[in-house]
């Protein structure tokens, strides 16, 4: 002799009452509600891979340490592992402040950039050649972070407004 086990669900549907002043609530999906972030830091894997392919090929710098270096001219796990999740910590950074704090942030990184540039020279990662300056590093971060941050945002706008 088998039991048969039956469970009963009580779905309970409320209705928006009309004289309320709070929003419907709406199921987003995870893709929905991160969408900008996603792509912005794939934009930023790639676009980080194509210039130092653009900068390794022309001889303005090189990596002398990378992994597979017989298939990459580039250090790949920087450029597909560390530079977006910093990318991702520094747009959670962005959601969270105002206008001027975010230029000074900016600013601030643009022009701490180069220092980790010596340090990464320092540690033997990275090789500069005589005729890179740490002055495109910083005017370099900077556009970078700008444009990294208006798309970003224009795209937050974009998602919320679907």
């Amino acid at each position: 002799m088998t039991r048969k086990l039956t469970v009963i669900l009580k779905v309970t549907t409320v209705k928006h009452w009309r004289n309320s002043n709070s929003p419907l609530w709406q199921k987003t999906l995870f893709l929905n509600r991160h969408f900008a972030y996603i792509v912005i830091i794939v934009f930023a894997a790639l676009f980080g891979s194509g210039l130092d392919l653009f900068f390794v090929k022309y001889g303005f710098y090189e990596f002398p340490f990378r992994p597979f270096p017989h298939l990459f001219s580039i250090n790949i796990a920087f450029t597909l592992c560390v530079l977006p999740f910093i990318t991702f910590l520094y747009l959670v950074l962005m959601k969270k402040m105002n206008r001027l704090e975010r230029w000074i942030v900016i600013l601030i990184i643009s022009f701490l950039a180069p220092l980790g540039e010596i340090i990464s020279e320092a540690w033997g990662l990275f090789i500069h050649s005589e005729k890179w300056s740490h002055y495109y590093s910083v005017i370099g971060y900077f556009l970078y972070l700008v444009f990294v941050s208006k798309i970003f945002f224009w795209l937050s706008e974009k998602t919320l407004r679907n």
